[in-house]
């Protein structure tokens, strides 16, 4: 029993301790550099997909002509999935030459409307990303550089958090910027673990048509069939799209169930077949995403553990086990009050970042039940902010 409880206490912290300090050891024995050219630039499709965006629309059209970039190479492609709205009276009216406007009538989901607008891609170069995502001017040129290599198959920019003042925003904010530093650090070695889906960027000729348009999450399903093909995704932190946090916290917990309800149908549809000739990225894949997955059911299983282990001491006699068993309850007890506090809008970080962390790894629960009892559907469910 001290044998599990210890191997879930490493399972816990290796994701975010001890997976980063192996990528800095490997990037720094058989890093991988590869060619990058600021001077390159292919022609390029900026694809835009919408769902009742008319909040946003006008500003992010309005944020991609303003792009660095030379207007003749870039098309924005907008589709709507079956926009209610004022949406596609909003982009009707901009009369940009590069702009193509696709409008569905029925709403089929995110992945469905990618499908469709890739063939009318002019582009050798798609970049993906979503409505409410605003780009700074460098985004396009910092992606598309890396193209210039031959092996570079996908790139995946940077998302910023920008909602300082919002319930969420500290949250994801630490939680962005470790994934920054993940994604960073894997490119050293080969591959970052999947794109997202505010900024990216595949070749048109590698992208995948991804047959279950049920995926939610496009980014995740689309990086992996590049990978699957024999091509490199790499991770650009100069590409950067700002989006706000200014969610609620239910609909955080929500939002992040829906995530991975996502990620599980793309990554049961690749993962298989690249366990089985790409040991690299099924390392990283488990690293990065599965055990973390994972980190509910582990957490309550330490505590469980850790109470039949109470009264067990070491060979020098320490009482090892009670102490971490009260360590636990303090921490879960701190998690409450941050949650209390929260309800009653009263912000103390720490408190409220324990109670982030918890609530999070709570929702991966939920997106496992949702995974597994959802309907098949890939429709967008706009969450309030």
């Amino acid at each position: 029993m001290a044998i599990a409880f210890w191997a879930i206490i490493f399972l816990l912290i290796y994701p975010y301790l001890v997976y980063p300090v192996l990528l800095v050891i490997l990037a720094a024995i058989c890093g991988k550099k590869h060619a990058v050219d600021d001077n390159y630039t292919p022609a390029v499709t900026l694809i835009i997909p919408a769902h009742n965006e008319e909040d946003c629309i006008a500003d992010k059209i309005k944020n991609a002509l303003a792009l660095d970039y030379p207007r003749e190479k870039l098309q924005i492609l907008i589709g709507s999935d079956g926009s209610k709205d004022r949406t596609n009276e909003i982009v009707s009216s901009f009369k940009e030459p590069n702009i193509l406007f696709m409008p569905f009538e029925t709403q089929s989901g995110k992945m469905s409307v990618i499908n469709k607008c890739v063939p009318r891609a002019t582009g050798e170069i798609i970049v993906l990303t979503d409505a409410n995502a605003m780009f700074e001017p460098g985004t396009i040129k910092a992606l598309i550089r890396h193209f210039a290599d031959p092996e570079i198959g996908c790139v995946s920019g940077a998302k910023v958090i920008a909602g300082k003042t919002a319930a969420t925003a500290s949250g994801e904010g630490i939680y962005w910027k470790l994934e920054s530093f993940l994604k960073k650090t894997e490119t050293l070695t080969g591959s970052c673990s999947g794109a997202d889906g505010a900024v990216y960027a595949v070749r048109k000729f590698l992208y995948s048509y991804p047959r279950d348009t049920t995926v939610i999450m496009d980014d995740f399903a689309v990086s992996l069939g590049v990978i699957k093909q024999g091509y490199r995704c790499v991770y650009e932190p100069a590409a950067r799209a700002f989006e706000s946090s200014g969610m609620l916290l239910r609909e955080e917990f929500r939002r992040k169930a829906r995530i991975l309800a996502g990620a599980l149908t793309a990554f049961f549809d690749y993962f298989f077949a690249l366990w089985l000739y790409d040991m690299e990225m099924t390392f990283k894949l488990v690293s990065h995403k599965v055990i973390r997955w994972m980190g509910f059911p582990l957490m309550m299983a330490a505590l469980v553990l850790n109470y039949y282990l109470l009264g067990i001491r070491t060979e020098g006699g320490l009482p090892v086990y009670d102490v971490l068993f009260k360590c636990q309850l303090a921490v879960y007890g701190l998690v409450m009050i941050g949650w209390a506090l929260e309800a009653l809008r009263i912000r103390i970080k720490p408190l409220f970042l324990l109670f982030y962390f918890v609530m999070t790894n709570l929702a991966q629960v939920y997106g496992v039940w949702q995974y597994m009892n959802r309907p098949r559907t890939g429709a967008w469910e706009k969450l309030k902010r």
